[in-house]
């Protein structure tokens, strides 16, 4: 449920461009807000909270489907994270936010995906990211669409810079790979 109340569509970029056959021809070009409040007032989530900063019920701790307490926390497990989301930014070169990642935070820190590629679960329960994303070489990967089994993917939490390994699936829980 977490998961489709975040997908993380184009829809919620500020700016892009398409090429002439439809379709997204300029990734560099694609501009992301630094913080999420930009969705509160998106009609693409009927049904979901439009109050700023309230995102969804966190299936730990609300009281009621319609109790919206679910927020973004920093980056890492903790037992105030669980439920909770964090947002990860990958910058452009001219400081824009060109990409980012959401993971979403479950109730075991020693369970989940392994999000750093140690061979460890780290506590992440949902890893999401934006539709075109640079790897660790600089290159635009699209996202949901890897060649590979999975891509290196640098982004900042605050001043942290972190490399994660994404496998390109929405339930990568499901995957033998990890």
């Amino acid at each position: 449920m977490i998961a489709l109340q975040l997908w993380p569509s184009d829809p919620w970029a500020l700016d892009y461009s398409y090429n002439d056959e439809g379709e997204y021809g300029k990734p560099a070009s694609i501009r992301y807000s630094e913080d999420l409040t930009f969705i509160s007032n998106r009609s693409f989530i009927d049904g979901y909270s439009h109050e700023l900063d309230r995102f969804y019920a966190n299936p730990y701790t609300a009281e009621a489907f319609d109790d919206y307490n679910a927020r973004l926390v920093p980056f890492g497990w903790t037992t105030d994270a669980v439920g909770n989301f964090s947002y990860l930014l990958q910058y452009a070169e001219d400081g824009g936010v060109c990409g980012f990642m959401l993971i979403g935070w479950g109730p075991d820190e020693l369970g989940g995906l392994d999000i750093d590629g140690d061979g460890s679960a780290d506590g992440a329960g949902v890893m999401m990211a934006s539709w075109h994303i640079r790897n660790a070489g600089g290159e635009f990967v699209k996202a949901y669409d890897l060649e590979g089994d999975y891509e290196l993917i640098p982004v900042m939490a605050g001043d942290q810079e972190l490399i994660l390994k994404w496998y390109g699936d929405l339930c990568p829980w499901d995957d033998e790979r990890q």
